[in-house]
């Protein structure tokens, strides 16, 4: 049963192709990620930004387990600024460097690399930031720093 808080928001049904584009495009505009749940249970995490243009344009999106008939329901997730600082941080840790390629997208994994134990420490990866495009938010970032100085 899911509560309708900001840790836990509310899953939303699919009803039909066009609620899906709607929250889509919904959650482009809003710059929200998407957690998508599958007939089966199992779960996605997607920066709708990426799907936007495809879905909209009625191109074929490439993953099929994303289509509107294999989906049951999905909720909206923001990824907010210290969030989005922890991702950085993550990254540097992980590669050595924030220089991060506009196709990277943080990973659906709630600890980092080099083999920690399951349980050791808090998760690493900010949840809400799972399936994020990473290096899309840097420049967008930076393109809002230099167009605000």
């Amino acid at each position: 049963s899911s509560s309708n808080n900001n840790n836990n928001p509310k899953l939303l049904t699919v009803r039909s192709s066009s609620c899906w584009v709607g929250a889509v495009r919904f959650a482009a505009e809003r710059a929200l990620l998407l957690t998508v749940v599958d007939e089966r249970g199992g779960e996605d995490y997607i920066d709708p930004r990426s799907l936007a243009s495809k879905l909209l344009s009625r191109t074929d999106i490439h993953r099929p387990e994303l289509t509107p008939a294999r989906l049951k329901s999905f909720r909206f997730r923001e990824a907010t600024l210290p969030s989005l600082l922890r991702c950085l941080r993550m990254y540097n840790e992980t590669h050595g460097h924030t220089n991060i390629p506009g196709s990277y997208v943080v990973p659906a994994l709630p600890r980092g690399p080099y083999g920690r134990r399951a349980g050791a420490g808090p998760p690493l990866w900010p949840r809400n930031c799972w399936g994020l495009h990473l290096g899309h938010e840097v420049r967008s970032l930076a393109r809002r720093a230099a167009r605000d100085a």
